[in-house]
């Protein structure tokens, strides 16, 4: 159990050892001295906010070709979001079956260095239920998504998503459809 005040360092792979002589040189001195050996740890990409419906969110850039309206676009926010919070989860627990933060089930199967996830009605928020696979290849190279994505009552479609992993800034391009709106979009990813 952490004590207040304190912070927990991740570093994955050979990087718990620099992680270490960072933190350690830190505490000594206030300075981390040459730290250019800290490009080597892929980026941590946070949450850019923790909404409970997708109004609540930013909305996805339009390219060219977009057809979509902003609220839809905040459907494909919700949606990379909800691949965001899938792959997080499979890094943490690996193989196995879970849940979606706000219902929704995820499995997760080991593929290579990274996962392929199996999401069925996960949701992120509660009004975007989000169906499909994510191909996540671990933590470097492009991430792959086919889902198909719902707002009960309201709008259904298809989008695939890609992005890279292990570059900051990274960002998703997201093509497909609502009905009969096509959706064209870039957007940080998760």
């Amino acid at each position: 159990m952490c004590e207040p005040y304190t912070w927990q360092v991740r570093y994955p792979f050979h990087g718990q050892e620099l992680g270490a002589l960072l933190v350690r040189r830190f505490l000594e001195t206030l300075s981390t001295e040459d730290d250019r050996c800290a490009a080597e740890v892929a980026p941590v990409r946070l949450v850019p906010r923790f909404a409970r419906q997708s109004a609540e969110l930013a909305a996805a850039q339009a390219l060219p070709g977009n057809q979509a309206d902003e609220a839809a676009l905040r459907v494909v926010t919700a949606a990379l979001q909800t691949c965001g919070d899938a792959i997080a989860r499979a890094r943490d627990d690996g193989a196995g079956a879970g849940a979606g933060l706000r219902g929704g089930t995820v499995t997760v199967q080991a593929a290579g260095t990274g996962y392929h996830l199996v999401l069925s009605g996960a949701r992120w928020t509660s009004d975007v239920q989000v169906s499909g696979v994510i191909d996540w290849p671990g933590r470097s190279g492009e991430v792959h998504a086919v889902l198909d994505v719902q707002v009960p009552g309201n709008l259904q479609g298809r989008l695939e998503l890609q992005w890279p992993e292990g570059i900051a800034p990274s960002r998703a391009n997201v093509r497909g459809s609502f009905g009969s709106q096509v959706v064209a979009a870039v957007a940080p990813a998760p």
